[in-house]
């Protein structure tokens, strides 16, 4: 059970793609125990309800819920952030694991990147936290998240990387990094927005 932390999160809605891999359910674990309001994406309904008793266990009467959905193809990816829009009342932050390689899941990763710029853009804040492998330090990964940052540029929405020199540490490390991401922008620690996403 994690204890001996002031909750900094309180109210807040927070994504997190792959919340059944070892990183994604650490960030769930240490989110939920600062009260964000915590649903996490996985592609096996067994896995995914084992991973939630989890969490509930090592954070008792956290707010964390799932979604079932295949998040390495596009079309899994437009399920969770659809059914995101409709279950959360506003959404501060989105956590991006790697679920397989780029290479392989490019198209799922940027309809990821897309969807959660999507759906800050109206409040014109958010923080995305992209957790990368070995898989993405290539020249197609650093392209396309450079033109991204260009894109969201100025709209109140930040992209921060977890970057994979870091990737030998452990779960519980990446989820301590994921944290620090937030805690350094004033933009997630604001009160949390009550307002419905269009």
């Amino acid at each position: 059970m994690i204890t001996a932390k002031e909750p900094l999160l309180s109210g807040k809605c927070v994504l997190i793609t792959g919340g059944t891999t070892p990183i994604g359910t650490a960030c769930a674990t240490l989110l939920a125990y600062h009260q964000a309001l915590v649903l996490i994406g996985g592609e096996d309904q067994k896995v995914l309800d084992d991973t939630l008793q989890l969490i509930r266990k090592q954070v008792p009467g956290c707010s964390v819920t799932g979604y079932v959905a295949d998040l390495t193809t596009n079309k899994g990816v437009e399920a969770f952030f659809l059914h995101a829009r409709i279950a959360f009342p506003g959404i501060a932050t989105v956590v991006i694991n790697p679920l397989t390689n780029w290479d392989s899941a490019r198209g799922a990763y940027n309809t990821c990147l897309h969807k959660a710029a999507d759906i800050m853009r109206y409040r014109k804040s958010g923080d995305i936290i992209m957790v990368t492998d070995d898989a993405t330090k290539n020249g197609s990964f650093v392209t396309e998240v450079d033109a991204f940052r260009h894109e969201i540029d100025g709209s109140g929405i930040n992209l921060s990387l977890i970057e994979s020199a870091d990737w030998a540490s452990a779960a519980a490390d990446k989820a301590e990094a994921v944290l620090g991401k937030l805690a350094a922008n004033s933009t997630t620690f604001n009160p949390a927005c009550p307002t419905r996403q269009p």
